[in-house]
């Protein structure tokens, strides 16, 4: 399964000559071989790791003794599902300002030379699955099911929408990914006019594969659609709030546009516990948006216990700090 996760990323870098290191959470810079740029891909729950982010001045450069994947976290490039990117070789950059960033403590900034992180060009990000022109996210691979409304707010965190499905070709797609007796939110509903169903685009749902006899609104309160794996893939009506699997999707990247990143960066109120993650609480206590921290544009939004940045065409990052570099095809 992971090998199909990457095999969409691993075919594009090939074919521009570039490879894809697999690191551990404990990999540091100084294990890269030489060269000013590097392809990297993190794996999960790096956040235990017992190695150290070592950021320098700003918190963009980090010294070569530190840990790849936790710089990354702590500059807001990826969060603590993994991720892939890469990574620049720097001039020494020193001047370290003591830090904690999304639950990621710095220690001292080690020179000689630093790094920094960008983004590559990736179709679909790592995690998520293209067919035609969509990437997939199937949340049932990460083993998180929410209501059709907090998985709404997901795909969006993700730059995705709840997936838009609109013809037997691609609910045979979705069909095929899922796994046996599941069920999976899509983003159609009837809430706004009982039996009529639109799209979260507001669009209408054309294409309807019940199996019989639904839509049947049974209690009166079934306004969200799901797709039903042991019903080959065929769709029903089920209460909004009941907590399931979901699916997002979201547009392949032009080549030599950078994909936006695979799950947007939530960083969390120091005074409160947490994990660095993509999923939005359902209400909001205190506004950490009251001045926007977010760079280049960018636009705050504010949750319960933190807040997230939406940025502008271009840049990316936790803070939209990150200006998107274009690859082009030879």
């Amino acid at each position: 399964m992971m090998l199909l996760k990457y095999l969409v990323l691993l075919g594009f870098l090939a074919k521009h000559s570039l490879s894809l290191q697999q690191l551990t959470c404990d990999s540091l810079f100084s294990s890269l071989s030489a060269g000013p740029k590097h392809v990297v891909n993190c794996p999960k729950n790096c956040l235990s790791s017992t190695t150290a982010a070592k950021p320098c001045g700003n918190g963009i450069s980090y010294g070569g003794t530190g840990s790849i994947c936790l710089s990354a976290i702590h500059s807001g490039e990826m969060t603590d599902y993994g991720g892939a990117f890469t990574v620049y070789r720097n001039a020494v950059f020193s001047n370290f300002v003591v830090m904690t960033k999304n639950e990621v403590t710095g220690t001292s900034c080690t020179a000689n030379p630093t790094y920094s992180f960008v983004p590559p060009y990736v179709p679909c990000p790592a995690g998520w699955v293209k067919h035609n022109s969509s990437c997939y996210y199937l949340s049932g691979n990460d083993a998180i099911k929410q209501s059709w409304t907090d998985a709404k707010k997901t795909c969006k965190n993700m730059g995705a929408g709840l997936a838009k499905v609109t013809s037997a070709d691609e609910n045979t797609f979705l069909y095929n990914q899922i796994s046996a007796r599941s069920k999976y939110w899509i983003g159609g509903s009837d809430i706004a006019k009982e039996g009529h169903f639109v799209w979260n685009d507001g669009t209408n749902v054309t294409y309807k594969p019940f199996f019989p006899p639904q839509p049947d609104n049974a209690w009166g309160n079934e306004d969200c659609l799901e797709i039903v794996q042991d019903q080959q893939g065929r769709w029903n009506d089920l209460t909004c709030t009941d907590s399931q699997y979901f699916t997002c999707e979201k547009p392949v990247a032009p080549v030599g546009v950078t994909q936006p990143e695979a799950s947007t960066t939530v960083f969390h109120r120091a005074s409160e516990p947490g994990v660095v993650c993509a999923l939005p609480s359902m209400s909001n206590i205190v506004n950490d948006c009251a001045t926007n921290r977010c760079l280049n544009g960018g636009t705050c939004v504010d949750i319960s216990n933190g807040f997230y940045c939406t940025c502008k065409s271009g840049f990316s990052g936790g803070l939209c700090q990150t200006a998107a570099t274009v690859l082009t095809t030879h």
